[in-house]
């Protein structure tokens, strides 16, 4: 019988609910917990019942901050888990939530039934060392996509941007700074940044589409597929980028910031147009994707360093 783990994630969206496919895809049996949903009884509970079982905490500083008694429990019973951080800001700061997140991996670093792993290349030695964290993978597969009957943006050279759109994303700040291009622009995802939707026509000198919903993984894959370039402008995010990942998939000319994980990952990448923060203004044509579009590629390098969804399935299941 295979060992079944308790995976604990904030609400089944977005891409928590790509990692669950991904757990799904190397034959892992699981049982979902939606921290959103259950109260601190319901979670006594639950993982006084399982308290022999594996669990994984998919989104480890979201626990800490709304639902920190998960974690009192499963200390409490002694159990057995490994939690994924998917940025290490928390280190960074001097004060506020930073202190409690500093105390409470240092408590977990000097336990051997807790492992702790952080989704980003850019974490310095000093913080994996004192905290006791892991480097692991941001898991991307092989995808089949099928052909739209009915893809509505045919034939269309556009810059995509997509995903979910709040003002770290910095989606609003890039169309705001794009000051030449003969390309059309799709902002494509769930938009938080109220300045989208307030775009029309007249708001900028190009055109913008603004699909303001969850994108069904069809629709998704499609126009990653189409678009001309795919862009991941985020403002002082040291995070790492799921579209990003996708984007090297499919083999796409990839914009981009010149920081953090998604600049360090660019810049090892062939078919990159990085974006300096400093820069009032930005330009993209299409003849310049072009140019790149013939560069040798070397996407598959960089998918199985930084995206080896092996290397995460090991690294969360061991």
């Amino acid at each position: 019988m295979k060992e079944k783990f308790y995976v604990y994630i904030p609400k089944q969206m977005g891409h928590y609910l790509y990692y669950l496919k991904v757990l799904e895809a190397y034959g892992i049996s699981f049982e979902v917990v939606e921290t959103n949903e259950l109260g601190i009884v319901q979670y006594l509970r639950l993982i006084y019942k399982n308290r022999h079982r594996k669990h994984i905490l998919l989104s480890a500083e979201s626990i800490l901050k709304k639902k920190p008694w998960i974690l009192f429990l499963l200390n409490l019973f002694r159990c057995d888990y490994n939690q994924i951080l998917y940025y290490v800001t928390h280190f960074e700061r001097s004060r506020g939530t930073s202190v409690i997140f500093r105390q409470y991996f240092k408590f977990c670093s000097g336990k051997s039934r807790i492992k702790s792993f952080v989704i980003t290349p850019e974490v310095s030695s000093k913080i994996t060392n004192d905290y006791g964290l892991v480097v692991t993978t941001d898991p991307i597969t092989e995808v089949s996509v099928e052909e739209m009957k009915s893809f509505p943006y045919q034939g269309i050279n556009y810059l995509l941007l997509i995903g979910s759109h709040d003002k770290r994303k910095g989606t609003y700040d890039f169309l705001k700074r794009l000051k030449e291009t003969d390309l059309e622009i799709i902002v494509a995802g769930k938009v938080y940044d109220e300045r989208l939707k307030e775009i029309d026509t007249s708001t900028f000198g190009f055109k913008v589409r603004v699909i303001d919903q969850f994108l069904e993984e069809d629709l998704m894959f499609n126009l990653i597929q189409k678009a001309k370039c795919i862009v991941v402008p985020y403002i002082n995010w040291d995070g790492s980028s799921g579209i990003l990942g996708q984007s090297l998939l499919f083999d796409k000319v990839i914009m981009g910031t010149d920081n953090g994980t998604i600049g360090r990952i660019l810049k090892e990448y062939e078919k990159s147009i990085l974006i300096d923060q400093t820069d009032e203004e930005i330009s993209i044509t299409d003849s310049e994707i072009n140019e790149l579009e013939q560069v040798s590629s070397n996407a598959k390098q960089l998918l199985n360093k930084y995206y080896n969804p092996e290397i995460f399935i090991k690294d969360i299941t061991s």
